[in-house]
């Protein structure tokens, strides 16, 4: 069994001046490794090397890195780890060939403000609680916080074993680590409570859930005004009309519009749009966990079905207002999936996904027959046996009753 581990931590300044320091250093690996495969290719296309030298592997960048640069004038390249080194390359290389592959577009040149390089790599080995404090490597001691789990029990214990250790810094400016640690623990047949649960997502309820015998509704965090994410959502709108005034107020009186922006005033509030889109943040986050947990921990399922939504293609359908398209960016869906599928796997739960294109909506749980069914419509009657229901608790009990699905 694997669990991962995401533990806050809170580094000194001189940590922190490592920890940007590593950041900034992969920034450079990541452009240098760009700007030598471009030039290659250049050369390439004018005839002066051969296909073979037109693209150079991570591995081979790497030790260009180690036989070519001057350790004395790049001294700051080889104070970091050599693992998150490799592993930065790794990464570009794997983005190189998604382009080549028609998967993605051509990797892009990093940035420190617009498109930084947020983690990196540590050497797994060492990592402890020690005098009440997180080691790890390069780093050493940090001060963490924890939630849930005794993490000295867990990182003494003798059936864990930590295959990777990563350094992570958010949106936010907060510092995480995450421990990837893999577990042995007897083989125990799992009890479950109830034979399977299927799940239909939406904009009204967040989650429309069937378990064989009932509905269950779970309201969405963003319908009510008075919540908490409508809240914070409300303070930063107020904010953003605050400084939307300052500036044409600036205008008015002859001031450049670029300067106010950047103003000491500005800046501050700015510094509370952050903390109140870091709020909210949290709040999503926890709201999906919680349910997940719910789901999964104290519900015991056998099963779990849920829809393969295509959430950017939802949000390019001309058919749903702007709310509704609001409403579905600020639901995360895919994160949702992402700690279902593994919560799933750690409870030994089958997650079963259910075809791109399955009418859930549309088929009517009684007799099978497929209707039409507008956005607009929430009660639908069915064209054929005459059964009339609610759209969101049909979807999920066609879901609990699917036999044909893939496995997450």
């Amino acid at each position: 069994m694997t669990k991962t581990l995401k533990i806050r931590v809170y580094p000194n300044k001189e940590q922190i001046s490592i920890i940007e320091q590593t950041l900034g250093t992969l920034r450079y690996i990541w452009n240098t490794y760009l700007e030598y495969n471009i030039l290659q290719y250049e050369k390439y296309k004018n005839g002066l090397i051969d296909k073979k030298q037109a693209f150079v592997s991570a591995y081979e960048f790497n030790k260009i890195i180690n036989n070519h640069f001057d350790r004395e004038e790049y001294s700051w390249i080889f104070n970091i780890s050599s693992k998150s080194r490799k592993d930065i390359l790794v990464t570009a290389k794997k983005a190189y060939k998604r382009f080549f592959k028609g998967k993605s577009s051509f990797p892009r040149f990093k940035s420190k403000k617009s498109n930084p390089i947020k983690s990196f790599f540590f050497i797994k080995d060492g990592v402890r609680v020690e005098d009440n404090r997180l080691w790890i490597p390069i780093i050493h001691h940090l001060k963490y916080s924890e939630k849930g789990i005794d993490l000295k029990r867990f990182l003494s214990d003798i059936r864990v074993s930590i295959t990777s250790g990563r350094l992570l810094k958010d949106n936010y400016g907060r510092y995480f680590v995450l421990l990837i640690a893999k577990i042995e623990k007897e083989k125990v047949e799992p009890k479950y409570h109830v034979d399977g649960l299927g799940i239909d997502l939406g904009i009204k309820n967040y989650a429309t859930v069937y378990d064989g015998n009932n509905i269950f509704t779970i309201k969405h965090p963003w319908k009510d005004g008075n919540s908490k994410p409508s809240f914070y959502q409300d303070k930063i709108n107020a904010l953003l009309r605050v400084i939307s005034n300052k500036v044409e107020i600036n205008k008015k009186n002859g001031g450049n519009t670029a300067t106010a922006y950047h103003s000491q005033n500005i800046q501050k509030l700015w510094t509370k749009i952050r903390k109140y889109k870091r709020k909210i943040h949290d709040y999503m986050d926890n709201f999906i966990k919680v349910l997940c947990n719910i789901l999964t921990a104290k519900t015991k399922p056998m099963y779990i079905t849920i829809e393969n939504l295509d959430i950017s293609e939802l949000l390019t359908d001309n058919k749903l207002s702007t709310k509704q398209n609001d409403r579905i960016a600020k639901s995360n869906w895919y994160k949702f999936r992402t700690i279902l599928t593994y919560m799933a796997k750690e409870y030994s739960i089958e997650l079963r996904i259910a075809d791109k294109y399955y009418p859930s909506s549309k088929k009517c749980h009684v007799c099978g027959h497929k209707n039409s069914v507008t956005l607009a419509k929430r009660s639908v009657t069915c064209e054929h046996c005459g059964a009339t229901y609610d759209r969101d608790a049909n979807a999920a009990i066609n879901l609990y009753n699917l036999q044909k699905y893939a496995i997450a």
